[in-house]
């Protein structure tokens, strides 16, 4: 189920679609929570996969920022060249 959401919001962040945008930024968040509350679980427990899990919240970590920071610059339209100053 989320491997078709994921394959979804792909395919419209591809076609530039404002709604894949929007959903993309929210899936990560969501991502990055879940895998910070699995880490906090993990701890408290007293797992000895922490190390795994740690490098998992660092991975995950810098997709939603790297996400954030690219998708919230100016919309492509703006970041088009204006093909009439070249005639």
């Amino acid at each position: 189920m989320v491997g078709v959401i994921v394959i979804l919001v792909g395919t419209g962040l591809f076609l530039a679609k404002e709604w894949a945008r929007k959903l993309w930024l929210g899936l990560v968040s969501v991502l990055l929570i879940l895998h910070l509350m699995r880490l906090i679980l993990d701890y408290r427990v007293g797992n000895f996969v922490l190390v795994e899990r740690i490098i998992e919240v660092l991975l995950i970590g810098a997709l939603a920022l790297l996400s954030w920071l690219w998708l919230q610059r100016r919309s492509n339209g703006e970041l088009r060249v204006d093909s009439s100053a070249a005639t």
